[in-house]
């Protein structure tokens, strides 16, 4: 595995992140502070990120097409 430090996108709450990065509670999936929160509040955030991130593309896609 690489030690390298990559720009992650938190799936809780969408905000970028380095990982891996020594000390810090960072995830894979989540950043430092998101990492904190309950499991199952964490659960209920990653779904309502994913929802708005859709609805945010199903904007975009009517804006292109009704300009």
């Amino acid at each position: 595995m690489s030690d390298e430090i990559k720009k992650r996108v938190c799936r809780c709450c969408g905000r970028r992140f380095d990982y891996p990065v020594a000390k810090s509670g960072a995830t894979r999936f989540h950043c430092p502070d998101c990492a904190a929160i309950k499991p199952e509040l964490r659960k209920i955030f990653e779904q309502l990120t994913r929802r708005l991130k859709r609805h945010e593309a199903e904007i975009e896609k009517l804006k292109k097409q009704h300009p």
